[in-house]
């Protein structure tokens, strides 16, 4: 499985990206809005795992580019946030299949993403 992380927390994408490859996960890393739209352009991952609060472009815009694209609307999501303030219920409305707040641990988001594809 592919997955994307997109967050500008760098520390914290270290952090997931290790944790995907020891499960055998091809992980890419994005810090901005842009950067992560090139990615998905290139990496064609099954999954991104997205922030919310991010520069250039925020999580919301990307999940609409995402899923107002043919080529994209498929890709999987799950947006991240460490803002309690922010309105989940807008990713869903945008076409989020999951919504999860930070700090999270391993075994959380591994079952979240396993979750998605059972589906």
């Amino acid at each position: 499985m592919k997955i994307l992380i997109a967050d500008d927390d760098i520390s914290f994408s270290l952090v997931m990206e290790e944790i995907f490859k020891k499960v055998n996960y091809e992980v890419e890393t994005a810090v901005d809005g842009e950067e992560t739209l090139k990615k998905i352009k290139e990496f064609k991952p099954d999954i991104v795992l997205l922030d919310v609060v991010m520069p250039k472009k925020d999580g919301f815009e990307i999940l609409k580019e995402i899923k107002s694209n043919p080529n994209t609307k498929n890709i999987k999501v799950i947006l991240c946030t460490g803002v309690s303030t922010v309105e989940i219920d807008k990713g869903f409305a945008l076409g989020a299949d999951d919504c999860v707040y930070k700090p999270f641990d391993a075994e959380f988001i591994l079952k979240r993403i396993k979750r998605i594809f059972e589906k």
